[in-house]
């Protein structure tokens, strides 16, 4: 018996057994759900896509995509011409060699396929990827699809399907001869031709029936690259190009050789393209192409379809146009002067920026012509002082009853001497001063000094970033020639600033202290009616609320016409004044020997800028032999407009924001007035609150002067004594530490008006005679009369009348000598811009005269003497000139 093993054995584990991943199983699975993902999502993708588009049997083909601008109530202005023709034929009256063209070269299996050709897409797919060059496999049924149904022209998948699904239907619903009518009357053949019979005038200037083969094989070259390949743009692609489509008629069999030798050496000889204008709001027109083409290419401008919806006003723009007829076509008809008179107006909203009118000059020739309005840069003169220096004062903490000293002055600086003058209208050589002048009066009078000297006071390098602030944007910061001196607080700018640019510098005030964009273009459609821009409002903050509210309250006191009475307060643009009482402020705006003139002005609801001048600048008084200052014909053009903006609407008035309170102030100081202040020379003022003045004037002085000639201290002793007046003058050395509202000190040089009088009567006339001696008889011996035969003889000049031309509160002659008991007729004539009063004390003389107006008035002096002769010109109560009336025995 065999032997039995014995002891226990523990059974052995078995190790479990790796598992290799399959990945043959991995990647059948994943191909299979990416198939089935692929295949749903393809299905969705194309019912989609299919949906999504028109159907050809309830759309028409749209063979016109003109571009057309639309004004700011929907309608239409004018379809977008430039150099766009559009002509529909008949394909029967197409030459065959012309059909055969584009069929060799487009879509040489054209009647064969049933609107795909999927052999030209294999074809065309391989030689995309074996090849350099790039190939379309469209046929000429895709082509009009694509061009004619508003599915896009995006290079995408669903763009590309529903390409072919159209054409499709297109085979379908259209026999070949019609899908290649339809295609030949709107297909883009460059230089804003589409068609073949727009093609064929635009290019040779014939009927497309009577072109020749070589004509034809041009026409057919260019829907490849309609831009690229007109011969207008590229005569040298365009012969390649032509070259091509005959090579492809003789490989199809549609010429011989020698038909495509004779046709390849004729040279292309062009018609020309015609001149184009727009007829309506022609400037306007030119704006708004301008924008468009920088944003799209010409063929889409005035081919695409677009539709262009503007912010113009017809009603605005027809104001403008009758504005410049009645007061430039006029006066200054083109033609007959050396040099035209040119214009530039541009009218708009100052809180939205939308353009509503625009004339770039006196007449329109051509399509984008250049347009003064926002080509032309020209010095932009006084109307710059609003922007700089006074707004950056006001920010600054200036009021606008701040006061500046209005005296010749001197500066120096890197570049030399600089000494500003005030203007003259007159010709007065030196210009008129004023003297103590608040903010509000330097503006409206539109003093010059002033503007300097506040400009010098707050920081000249302060001036180049403030104006770019306002959205001036032709500064020079650097260089020899750079705008950064105080040439600036008169308009002093290397290059100018455009009238449009001014426009919506002005806007800041009325809108509230924020600048806003021009607009012309509020939206813009595809010709499918997707929106490819749209533009709303766009500004920008450039100074406070309450300081933009206060510059336009002071602009409005440039356009008050107040010239009754002796508180003269006619502002520089008082022409402009408004019917119905219609709240409105502006600035004029001269520059030196009367080169450029501009007045811009605004209401609650309008702003609008005039500018006139030459293209080659000049004077314009030299050119036209009259003088025009800046508040005559613009600011006449622009009231026109602006009653006609306003005719009928509801009156209504600036927005006044919190914070603004009303002080009145003695305009001599700034400050409160006090006991001494006389009343013409206190107002009410606007600040905005804080910065409103607490103190009390006490610059004043009562003096007491001679009635026959308050120039001088009375002196009872004074052998011309009349009786003692009192009268008002300024304290100077008070004057000279006088502070704003925030109690910073304002040094000021002399005052040239209101000063009292350091001569009395005595240091000019002496002293009176002794009183007779009451015993003194005729026979006293020592009074004996001469010797007869020694007696001297007197003799006369006997003047029966005189002249005398005042003006600026000047004299001209200064002195007028007349004999004693002679009766005299004075002419007097205010020959300047202003009325006057004219005084000659002693003599009864007290004339008013307005200004360009004679008065006459019979003077009688009974006694001898010297007779002072002086003016009272706006609200000075003093003459800043005297004359003299000298009486002889």
């Amino acid at each position: 018996m065999s032997e039995k093993r014995t002891g226990s054995t523990k059974p052995r584990k078995r190790r479990p057994r790796k598992r290799g991943i399959n990945w043959f199983r991995v990647f059948f699975v994943l191909l299979v759900a990416t198939l089935i993902v692929g295949v749903g999502v393809g299905a969705g993708f194309l019912v989609g896509a299919v949906r999504a588009m028109p159907q050809v049997y309830d759309v028409r083909p749209q063979t016109q995509v003109t571009s057309y601008v639309y004004d700011n109530q929907g309608e239409i202005v004018a379809p977008l011409r430039g150099n766009e023709h559009r002509i529909m034929v008949d394909l029967d009256q197409v030459p065959q060699h012309l059909i055969d063209a584009f069929i060799a070269i487009e879509d040489h299996r054209f009647y064969d396929h049933f609107g795909v050709d999927l052999y030209r897409i294999l074809g065309s797919a391989w030689n995309n990827i074996t090849t350099d060059t790039v190939q379309g496999g469209s046929t000429i049924t895709q082509q009009l699809a694509r061009n004619a149904w508003p599915i896009g022209m995006e290079q995408t998948w669903t763009r590309k399907i529903q390409e072919a699904v159209l054409a499709i239907q297109l085979e379908r619903a259209y026999t070949k001869d019609q899908i290649l009518e339809m295609y030949l009357n709107q297909i883009n053949l460059g230089s804003g031709a589409y068609g073949v019979q727009a093609a064929a005038q635009v290019y040779f200037d014939k009927d497309v029936s009577r072109t020749n083969l070589h004509e034809a094989a041009l026409i057919a070259a260019i829907p490849k690259s309609p831009r690229d390949l007109s011969p207008y743009n590229n005569m040298e692609a365009a012969e390649s190009r032509r070259n091509e489509v005959l090579a492809a008629m003789e490989r199809y069999g549609y010429i011989s050789e020698s038909e495509r030798r004779v046709a390849e050496s004729r040279t292309i000889d062009l018609a020309g393209l015609p001149e184009i204008t727009h007829d309506e709001a022609p400037s306007f027109m030119d704006y708004v192409i301008s924008e468009l083409l920088e944003k799209y290419d010409s063929q889409t401008v005035y081919g695409g379809g677009l539709r262009v919806y503007t912010t113009l006003d017809r009603q605005a723009q027809d104001l403008v146009d009758q504005a410049v007829r009645t007061h430039l076509d006029a006066n200054f008809p083109v033609g007959e002067y050396e040099r035209d008179l040119q214009t530039a107006i541009v009218l708009a909203d100052p809180y939205s920026g939308h353009i509503l009118a625009m004339k770039g000059g006196r007449e329109h020739t051509g399509a984008l012509e250049h347009n003064r309005v926002y080509q032309s840069f020209r010095q932009p003169g006084s109307s710059m002082k609003p922007i700089l220096p006074y707004s950056l004062a006001l920010e600054e903490g200036w009021t606008a009853a701040s006061i500046i000293d209005d005296a010749p002055g001197e500066w120096i600086s890197s570049s030399g001497r600089f000494t500003p003058r005030n203007y003259s209208q007159s010709g007065w050589p030196m210009g008129i001063y004023y003297g103590l002048t608040t903010v509000r009066e330097a503006i409206r009078r539109s003093v010059n000094v002033t503007a300097v000297r506040t400009l010098d006071r707050i920081g000249v390098e302060k001036g180049p970033d403030w104006i770019e602030r306002f959205g001036i944007t032709s500064l020079v910061r650097s260089g020899e020639r750079s705008d950064g001196g105080l040439a600036l607080a008169l308009g002093g700018l290397t290059h100018g600033v455009s009238p449009l640019e001014l426009t919506m510098a002005y806007s800041t005030f009325p809108a509230g202290g924020s600048r806003p964009e021009p607009i012309a273009i509020t939206r813009v459609e595809d010709r499918h009616g997707n929106v490819l821009e749209e533009n709303s409002s766009n500004r920008h903050v450039v100074m406070s609320t309450g300081n933009a509210y206060i510059m336009t309250d002071i602009l409005r006191s440039v356009v008050q016409d107040n010239r009754s009475g002796w508180l003269h307060n006619t502002g520089t643009g008082w022409r402009g004044v408004l019917e119905n009482n219609w709240p409105s402020g502006g600035k004029t705006g001269t520059t030196d020997d009367n080169v450029d003139l501009w007045w811009v002005g605004f209401t609650p609801k309008y702003i609008a800028t005039v500018w006139l001048g030459f293209d080659q600048p000049a004077n314009i008084r030299d050119v036209l032999g009259v003088s025009m200052p800046s508040g005559l014909y613009p600011t006449l053009i622009w009231k026109d407009i602006m009653d006609g903006m306003h005719e009928g609407a509801e009156l209504q008035d600036f927005q006044r924001p919190e914070g603004i309170v009303e002080r009145t102030v003695c305009i001599k100081s700034g400050l409160l007035p006090g006991p001494d202040c006389p009343s013409a020379q206190q107002r009410r003022e606007l600040f905005v609150q804080g910065t409103e003045p607490r103190q009390t004037c006490d610059v004043h002085v009562r003096v007491e002067v001679c009635s026959a000639h308050p120039n001088l201290l009375w002196d009872p002793e004074c052998v011309e004594a009349g009786e003692p007046e009192t009268r008002t003058f300024l304290d100077r050395e008070k004057v000279e530490s006088i502070t704003d509202g925030r109690g910073r000190t304002m040094p000021l040089p002399q005052d040239m008006a209101n000063r009292p009088p350091d001569e009395s009567c005595t240091d000019v006339y002496g002293t009176r005679p002794p009183e007779p001696d009451p015993e003194f008889e005729p026979s006293d011996p020592e009074f004996e009369p001469s010797d007869p035969e020694e007696e001297v003889e007197w003799e006369w000049e006997v003047t029966e009348s005189a002249t005398l031309d005042v003006s600026m509160g000047g004299f001209d002659p200064v002195v007028l000598r007349v004999p004693y008991e002679a009766q005299i007729d004075l002419t007097v004539t205010a020959t300047g811009t202003s009325d006057h009063r004219l005084i000659i004390d002693g003599l009864g003389v007290d004339v008013s005269v307005e200004a360009g107006e004679t008065q006459t008035v019979t003077v009688r002096p009974t006694q001898p003497g010297v007779y002072h002769m002086y003016c009272e010109l706006h609200s000075s109560s003093n003459a800043l000139l005297h004359g003299r009336f000298i009486v002889e025995r």
